[in-house]
């Protein structure tokens, strides 16, 4: 049989644990109740957390645990404690986003097993090679890439590749969305996103004017869930070497259902017969979905990746209302339906009317009836705008979730382990019961009494079977029995069935025990000296004439070019970036090449190109974005500043000192940072925050352009103009699309901190960025001398506010007062 990846299940709660391992997961993963990137969830306790390893080593599962948020810097005391205890307790992995968590993980435990989470955006080979050197073992890709691109992945790297397979999707890059920071305060690298993707948004052009003709609905970025079921052959020959469920948040009958499916599938695969009925895959329509999509493992989507018409679960078709009289609908099913089924109807006047099924009556004889089969027409209560022909979608089906719960709640252990049994009996000596697992576990089970001559009915090998074989709710099962009878003996059954349960007892000890694991000291990362002095002003710009505007209006320093914003798109947008950029060199001050945040496989080339021009036009360094871009720079660029951009998400001088140490001369504070935590950070090495710009809330593979006003099957580059999306309270946020068609959602207010840069004097932050990107030369001159001169004179902050180009009400001062939950 062929080597099967590990099928990886989520557990939001003790009976989903269950519900998974029972259906026949490899492996869970889970959160406690701290440092979870799901802090809705329900999540482990201490106590559950030691529950969770016992039961998954029990039946030869791996656990593995999510210290996935970004971590602040009174928090790495209490994350230590923590992770000293996982180390303790024998989990086999902890999923991990920040990178001073990482470094504190590898020095204090060296053999607990680090697995990026993707949180880290994954989306390079770079990246992969950093991760190496940083003492990982497993990194979650990125959900953007293609199955060509893991597959190389795979084959390039010694770090095993896990992918996600099925449930909900990020239309952001995952690590890199700022949206439900940005607007509601709630940051999802802290656990707590409000998923304001899956609002209603209405797409404007830069008037403000609606473009919603021919729209299907509103949740215009609001994903399908992802099912890779039938895409499972692609992935196992790929290599990679886990497939993730997605779900801490649903019910333990979703991950029932979802596990046993692709169980079941991958089973068959392996059996070299791979097969996915109707059924199965109407099953996994029924627990849960948004509709469905193949994401973007066979290659971008332009279309079929949004579910515009709703947020949530939309069912599976059930029929379509015959009559309606107020009370009761008349229901021509094109399914099975049951008493406790709970259905929406899809009005056609817009909205939806759920009820659960109380009485099912045939339209034949009204006769009440427990369910009634597909092809019938039934009546039943309902209330609301009903009229013939709505549709109705059933949302849950009592039979499917009793079928999924009878698998973790009923006493009958669905999941058994095949044992070895051993038996000897002899006359004057213990019964004695050895159980093998094959996994080097061995349990042994003796009687309290001893074997005696049988005067009338001695013990025959079928009796002595029948009673060490009954494992009844045990987790294990007698796969091969050996029995060692010597004489006319007799025994007790009591005294039999007391052996069987101690070998049981005794193999299960053996396998959840604990095997030790070394906890050091882990170093503190050291200050690096407190930059004294006032802090230069950044300016970062996409064009040659906004660049000489902010030298000449008093830049200390720029940033040019990144992602592109504009009609050019792959070699042609990179060259005459790259042309912009030579002409910038010729500045008075000095420059840095911006690259973008995002540089997959295909980009990779363009940016040692682009390296190559920084080196020839002697720039004063680059800015990065990614790990690979950055170990990429460091080794091509020696003797010149390599800057760690915003997008690498630095939350406390443990993630400093990482990037210090990958080379990394100056590191840009994450934006959600506040001024107190600033302070606290930027001590630990040279720093740099963002104090004016569009901040970006997402950047995303999916471009909304291209699929609302481009035509069917390709794209019309609407992009040439811009556009925006136009959220329920009125706040605008602007569109951009880069060089390679990645799609950038904007803060609808701009990040202004003119009144308030004395703060940034007595922290002493090295670097001050405006981020100008969008700005023509005259508004880059504006902001600049405004900046200029409120930096030269910070009491004077307040009134060089008023020469800015952007009203009171289009500002913010982002997180550096309030924070994020």
């Amino acid at each position: 049989m062929m080597e099967l990846p590990e099928l990886l299940a989520p557990a939001g709660d003790l009976d989903s644990l269950k519900a998974a391992i029972q259906n026949g997961a490899d492996a869970v993963y889970l959160g406690g109740k701290d440092f979870s990137a799901r802090a809705s969830a329900a999540n482990f306790d201490r106590d559950e957390l030691v529950q969770a390893v016992e039961y998954c080593h029990l039946y030869g599962a791996f656990l593995y645990v999510t210290v996935n948020t970004l971590i602040l810097p009174e928090e790495m005391a209490a994350a230590e404690e923590y992770l000293a205890f996982l180390n303790a307790i024998g989990v086999d992995g902890v999923i991990v986003q920040d990178l001073g968590l990482a470094r504190l993980v590898r020095q204090a435990f060296p053999e607990l097993p680090l697995h990026g989470s993707t949180q880290m955006t994954v989306h390079n080979q770079g990246d992969l090679e950093v991760l190496t050197r940083l003492g990982f073992s497993r990194v979650i890709a990125a959900r953007e890439l293609t199955i060509d691109e893991i597959s190389a992945m795979v084959q390039a790297s010694p770090l095993d590749i896990e992918v996600f397979v099925h449930g909900a999707l990020c239309i952001s890059y995952s690590g890199q969305c700022l949206f439900s920071s940005l607007v509601g305060g709630r940051s999802g690298n802290r656990g707590r996103c409000a998923q304001p993707c899956r609002l209603q948004y209405e797409l404007v052009d830069d008037r403000g004017r609606s473009l919603a003709k021919g729209q299907t609905g509103k949740h215009l970025l609001s994903t399908r869930d992802l099912k890779l079921l039938r895409q499972l052959p692609l992935l196992v020959e790929s290599g990679v070497k886990a497939l993730k469920i997605e779900g801490r948040m649903r019910r333990p009958e979703y991950v029932a259902v979802v596990t046993a499916t692709y169980r079941k599938a991958l089973d068959s695969l392996a059996r070299g017969e791979f097969v996915v009925s109707e059924g199965e895959e109407l099953d996994l329509a029924q627990v849960f979905n948004r509709g469905f999509t193949t994401g973007h493992l066979l290659g971008r989507r332009l279309k079929g990746l949004i579910g515009a018409e709703r947020p949530n679960n939309r069912g599976i078709l059930l029929g379509r209302v015959v009559s309606f009289d107020g009370q009761r609908a008349l229901i021509n099913l094109t399914r099975e339906l049951h008493v406790g089924d709970e259905v929406e109807v899809w009005v056609s006047d817009g909205g939806r009317v759920a009820a659960e099924i109380q009485r099912i009556e045939l339209e034949k004889g009204r006769e009440p009836v427990d369910s009634a089969p597909s092809g019938s027409r039934v009546f039943v209560a309902l209330k609301g705008p009903i009229r013939p022909s709505d549709r109705v979608f059933r949302l849950s089906d009592r039979e499917l979730l009793s079928r999924a719960r009878s698998t973790f709640r009923s006493p009958r252990v669905v999941r058994k382990i095949p044992v070895r049994v051993s038996v000897r009996v002899r006359e004057g000596e213990p019964f004695r019961v050895v159980m093998e697992d094959g996994q080097g576990h061995r349990g042994t089970g003796i009687s309290d009494a001893l074997g005696e001559r049988a005067l009338k009915h001695p013990l025959t090998r079928e009796k002595i079977q029948e009673h060490v074989c009954r494992l009844g709710n045990e987790p294990f099962e007698a796969d091969d029995v050996k029995i060692d009878l010597a004489g006319d003996v007799m025994v007790p059954f009591s005294e039999m069935n007391k052996a069987r349960s101690r070998a049981v007892d005794d193999l299960s000890r053996q396998r959840i025990a604990r095997k030790p694991r070394p906890a050091l000291p882990a170093s503190s990362p050291q200050p690096g000296g407190t930059f004294r002095g006032r802090p230069r002003l950044a300016v970062h710009v996409a064009e040659g004439d906004a660049a000489r505007a902010a030298a000449e209006a008093g830049a200390d320093l720029i940033y040019f070019g990144g992602e592109a914003f504009g009609p050019k798109k792959g070699r042609a947008a990179w060259e005459s970036q790259w042309e912009g950029l030579a002409q910038a060199a010729k500045l008075p001050v000095p420059v840095y090449w911006a690259l973008p945040r995002i540089t997959r496989a295909d980009e990779m080339e363009l940016v040692q190109e682009g390296l190559q021009v920084a080196r020839e036009l002697n720039l004063k360094g680059v800015l990065v974005g990614n790990l690979g871009t950055l170990a990429l720079a460091v080794e091509s660029l020696p003797g010149q500043e390599v800057v760690a951009d915003f997008s690498l998400n630095v939350y406390n001088g443990y993630a400093i000192q990482v990037l210090k140490e990958l080379g990394a001369s100056r590191v840009t504070l994450s934006p959600e940072l506040t001024f107190a935590q600033v302070g606290e950070v930027r001590s630990f090495g040279p720093s740099e925050c963002i104090i004016h710009g569009r901040l970006p809330v997402m950047i995303t593979d999916y471009c909304i352009l291209g699929d609302l006003l481009g035509r069917e099957d390709s794209c019309n580059y609407a992009c040439r103009k811009r556009y925006g999306l136009k959220d329920r309270l009125g706040l605008i946020f602007p569109l951009e699309v880069d060089q390679a068609c990645r799609m950038h959602v904007l803060n609808s207010k701009v990040l202004c901190l003119i009144e308030h840069l004395d703060r940034f004097n007595s922290l002493g932050v090295g670097v001050l960025r405006i981020m100008a990107r969008r700005e023509g030369p005259d508004k880059v001159a504006g902001i600049t001398a405004a900046y200029r001169s409120a930096l030269d004179d910070p009491a004077a902050g307040k009134s060089w506010s008023n020469n800015l180009p952007y009203p009171a009400s289009e500002r913010t001062t982002g997180h550096y007062f309030r924070g994020v939950l």
